[in-house]
């Protein structure tokens, strides 16, 4: 059983549902960098810069990667410590 903690305690999940868990939300997290790409195109007009969609991209998907590696890390066994590194 593999647990995921709510904001109010515990979830009991079985090994295929804390696996799917587990890829969903890796996946969840590649389609964040698009979205936050965006986000900071549409912005950088107003902190003085200019809107490159690509350089946008670039950036967003930069501050991802320790993100992506502590979970990646994390998922296996005896090296838990091994993901507080990327961070």
């Amino acid at each position: 059983m593999i647990g995921i903690i709510f904001l109010r305690g515990n979830a009991r999940l079985t090994y295929p549902g804390g696996v799917l868990h587990s890829l969903l939300h890796y996946a969840f997290s590649f389609l964040d960098v698009p979205v936050t790409a965006s986000a900071a195109e549409r912005l950088a007009p107003s902190f003085g810069g200019r809107l490159h969609r690509f350089a946008a991209l670039e950036k967003s998907a930069y501050s991802s990667t320790p993100v992506w590696l502590a979970g990646f890390l994390a998922e296996i066994p005896g090296c838990v410590s091994c993901g507080s590194w990327t961070i």
